[in-house]
């Protein structure tokens, strides 16, 4: 597939990994902030099996110069309606029409699939009301599913403030027992762990149409083996009732081929547990672990809706502070 602008060619091709190191000058351009998975870790996903989601990804070059790309990933468990793309351009080739050759590219493979709802983000600077990204995505029909803040934590934490935190918390929960792992969740747990999976629908979406993960042992052990080979490492907590319910869930990440950034993944707190603090306490208490094993983190990335009241407070106290805005944006074929 090619097109001609201003007498140069562009071509867009199925490619296994050359997007990489293009992929981060792209998404990292203006935004100091930028989060993404290092090029030996996108490498390795776009060659391991998982059979959760199908990724394949396109590439645009300029004669042999690699200008642009775009990954697309298909869930196969659930959501099978979805597709999530990420084009990016890189800042010098922009604004001629590659960004669209890729999106069309991406639509065409979705509409072969019999996808009907593509979700891409979109990134925009706290003082702005938009960005080249999300100008793109609104002058293609896109439009915001949900709206959440980028916030950032320097590490290490301060040990007397997280201990400070703890105590402050302690006598709402004194019902509850906070359990910590590393990388493989113990087995008494795995049904409480699968519950709390399966039930973070229930955290605010918007108007994005999302369906409920069904979550089992397989899934759960898959995904473990898979971050295992990605040379990733997730320290987990959980909260659990006295009548031994798994009934809140929070996870950091970090991985081997990029030690200083770190992800906050999910944090939830099933609705019959909910006045009782716990979701500070958990997240305390998996920090604390966290900052116990690994030595070279220096930033956690955090996203949360902004409609996520408890948790944005929660975060604030941790004393993570707000970086750009994110917008999952949403086009219905």
């Amino acid at each position: 597939m090619s097109c001609e602008w201003s007498g140069s060619t562009y071509t867009t091709k199925t490619c296994c990994a050359r997007t990489g190191r293009q992929a981060r000058a792209a998404d990292a351009y203006e935004r100091p902030y930028a989060a993404f998975w290092s090029y030996d870790d996108g490498v390795a996903q776009l060659r391991m099996h998982n059979p959760t989601r199908e990724l394949t990804g396109f590439v645009a070059f300029e004669g042999n110069t690699l200008i642009g790309g775009s990954n697309l990933a298909f869930p196969l468990l659930d959501n099978q309606h979805l597709a999530y793309a990420e084009p990016l351009v890189r800042p010098g080739f922009r604004r001629r029409g590659v960004g669209t050759k890729l999106l069309n590219a991406v639509i065409e493979t979705m509409r072969a699939r019999r996808r009907t709802t593509l979700i891409i983000e979109a990134h925009k600077p706290l003082d702005s009301e938009s960005s080249p990204g999300w100008s793109f995505l609104r002058h293609h029909g896109f439009t915001p599913g949900i709206l959440a803040l980028h916030r950032v934590l320097d590490l290490p934490a301060s040990a007397e403030h997280l201990e400070e935190l703890g105590k402050a918390v302690e006598p709402h929960h004194r019902d509850y027992r906070l359990v910590t792992w590393q990388d493989r969740a113990p087995d008494e747990w795995v049904p409480g762990v699968c519950e709390i999976q399966s039930a973070f629908n229930e955290a605010p979406s918007g108007e994005l149409e999302l369906e409920a993960e069904v979550w089992d042992e397989e899934r759960l052990r898959g995904g473990e083996e898979r971050r295992r080979a990605l040379g990733r490492s997730e320290t987990s907590t959980i909260a659990v009732s006295s009548e031994g319910r798994v009934v809140a869930l929070t996870e950091m990440m970090i991985t081997d081929h990029r030690k200083g950034a770190v992800f906050q993944g999910g944090t939830l707190v099933l609705p019959e547990a909910r006045g009782h603090r716990l979701g500070m306490a958990i997240k305390v208490a998996n920090l604390r672990r966290f900052q116990g094993t690994t030595q070279k983190a220096t930033l956690v990335h955090s996203w949360n809706a902004e409609e996520n009241g408890p948790m944005v407070r929660i975060n604030d106290a941790l004393g993570f502070r707000p970086v750009e805005h994110l917008a999952e944006m949403q086009l219905k074929l």
